[in-house]
C-alpha cells in the first residue's frame, strides 16, 4: 500500500497524504482551540457584554468583578482605575496571561507541562493568596476599601427578576 512506510500513509481510497502535514494540522487545531479562551474574552469585552456569571445570576459581583477593568487600566497606564478597580490585579493579570500562553505552547507542542515554573510555588502561598482574594471581596462588599466599583443589588440578578416575577415584586 505504501511505497514508504514512514513518510506517506494511504487512507484507503487511494488517495495519500503526508504524515507531517496530518500532524502540523492537528497542531495548528490544538493551537486555534487553545487560544479560543482568549478570543471569546476579547469579543466579550470590546462588545461590552457582562463576562461575569455571577453579577448577571445574583446581581453581586464576584471576587474577580473588576479584574479585566483593572488589567486595561493598568495596560493604559491608570493607577489609579487599576486600584479603584481591583488591587488583585497586578498579581492576577500576569499569571491568567501565563496560563493562556501556557496553554497555547503546550497544545503547539513548544512546552510540555512538566516544565511549568508556577509549579514550584508553594500550596500555601497559593492558599493566602485565595484567602486575600476573598478576603478582600467580602471586605469591599461590606463597604471598606472605598466599596466595590460595581453596583451590588440582588434585585437585578436574574434569580432577583425571577424571585420578583413569581412573588409580585
Amino acid at each position: 500500500m505504501t511505497a514508504n512506510a514512514g513518510a506517506r500513509t494511504t487512507d484507503g481510497v487511494g488517495s495519500s497524504r503526508s504524515l507531517g502535514s496530518t500532524c502540523r494540522r492537528t497542531r495548528l487545531r490544538a493551537v486555534a482551540f487553545a487560544l479560543l479562551p482568549l478570543v471569546l474574552l476579547g469579543a466579550a469585552i470590546v462588545s461590552d457584554l457582562p463576562i461575569c456569571p455571577t453579577k448577571v445570576a445574583f446581581g453581586v459581583p464576584c471576587p474577580g468583578c473588576g479584574l479585566t477593568r483593572a488589567t486595561l487600566a493598568l495596560l493604559q497606564g491608570d493607577w489609579a482605575a487599576w486600584w479603584r478597580m481591583h488591587p488583585f490585579a497586578i498579581v492576577f493579570a500576569p499569571l491568567v496571561a501565563w496560563w493562556l500562553v501556557r496553554s497555547v505552547l503546550e497544545a503547539g507542542g513548544w512546552l510540555r507541562s512538566a516544565r511549568d515554573p508556577l509549579a514550584a510555588i508553594p500550596s500555601w502561598i497559593w492558599m493566602g493568596l485565595v484567602v486575600a482574594f476573598v478576603g478582600f471581596w467580602i471586605a469591599r462588599l461590606a463597604g471598606l476599601f472605598g466599596g466595590h466599583p460595581d453596583p451590588v443589588d440582588p434585585a437585578s440578578g436574574l434569580y432577583g427578576r425571577l424571585l420578583g416575577w413569581l412573588f409580585g415584586r
